[in-house]
């Protein structure tokens, strides 16, 4: 037969023994009456119960007796040896745990309202675009959003698409994104910079403001590495190509920093993006170009399927700096 009981207004059936129980309302019942009949279940004996509670004995027997008053029936038999459950502890047993069980759940539900974890995106970004993009963009994107948590990480353009491809970064502020790129994500243009030549701050030209891409024919030229700078190499070829002669590549960097330092130590020249000259260039000196090569392109790069409003706010700020900045360099030209 069913065992039924009644509690806050629901009907819980258990199948069981063949016994009997009216229909009650389990107003007095506390999970605490529960925790303790299921203990003393487990134990069959109230020392080892009363032990594992950490609970005097008296009290685990009190509202062990208390559930029974509750629930109208016996749920153990006292024995000299220990307990024995009844029928109707035996059937209350495992509706008792289930109870015990949504109990928990219920609660670890609720820990994810009283401690949310933060929103959060995480940039990957060159180190030119740290100052000329990223801090304004953050200034005014803390504004809207002053609770969301931006990551900033500092990669190279060819760890950053892989790192955005795997899910490590939500957004890649990139120089000189290849056409793949735009086919596999959403792909925002937010500048065209000129390129500037770099040469030590004892080179022939170092007291110049301006260099002809001719003059420097004759010099040994720093690279990129391919893996960490892909396509930065054959954009400095291209440039010299364009001038009229093949650039001599000797030494390749891995990154914008060593590439300076080989240029200050006399090791040659190189071409990098202008908004590079925010970077630390101790003995170095950038020049510009004249007249000017083909201007490398920095875009933000996101997934297509990643349309948080935090993250396409922030992609918005980093657009609005773009547009800044067009328009000082419009004033400065006129």
């Amino acid at each position: 037969m069913s065992v039924a009981w009644l509690q806050r207004g629901r009907s819980y059936f258990v199948v069981g023994k063949s016994i009997t129980l009216g229909y009650r309302s389990l107003t007095g019942m506390e999970l605490r009456h529960l925790r303790y009949f299921v203990t003393a279940a487990e134990e069959l004996n109230i020392s080892r119960a009363s032990s594992r509670l950490r609970i005097s004995q008296p009290a685990v027997s009190r509202q062990i007796h208390d559930l029974e008053d509750e629930l109208g029936v016996e749920l153990f038999v006292r024995e000299s040896g220990g307990l024995r459950l009844t029928p109707a502890g035996e059937a209350f047993l495992p509706q008792a745990r289930d109870i015990l069980r949504r109990s928990r759940e219920a609660v670890d539900r609720l820990q994810a309202f009283r401690n949310p974890a933060p929103v959060k995106i995480v940039v990957g970004y060159i180190a030119p675009m740290l100052s000329v993009v990223v801090t304004p963009a953050l200034r005014a994107f803390g504004e809207t959003y002053p609770d969301v948590v931006v990551d900033l990480i500092e990669l190279s353009p060819g760890d950053q698409i892989p790192a955005l491809r795997d899910a490590k970064i939500d957004i890649a502020l990139v120089g000189q994104p290849c056409p793949e790129v735009a086919k596999e994500f959403h792909v925002t243009e937010l500048n065209r910079t000129p390129l500037a030549a770099v040469v030590s701050d004892h080179h022939q030209y170092a007291l110049r403001k301006k260099v002809k891409l001719t003059e420097l024919e004759e010099e040994k030229f720093i690279g990129f590495c391919e893996q960490t700078f892909p396509g930065r190499n054959e954009a400095i070829r291209q440039a010299c190509e364009g001038a009229g002669f093949a650039p001599c590549i000797e030494q390749q960097a891995h990154n914008l920093a060593a590439a300076i330092a080989l240029v200050s130590s006399g090791k040659g020249v190189t071409l990098m993006p202008d908004d590079a000259d925010h970077l630390p260039h101790p003995h170095a000196v950038f020049l510009t170009l004249q007249p000017s090569v083909p201007a490398e392109v920095s875009a933000l790069v996101r997934r297509k399927d990643d349309c948080r409003p935090e993250l396409l706010a922030f992609a918005e700020a980093c657009v609005a700096v773009r547009l800044t900045r067009a328009a000082s360099r419009q004033l400065a030209a006129a």
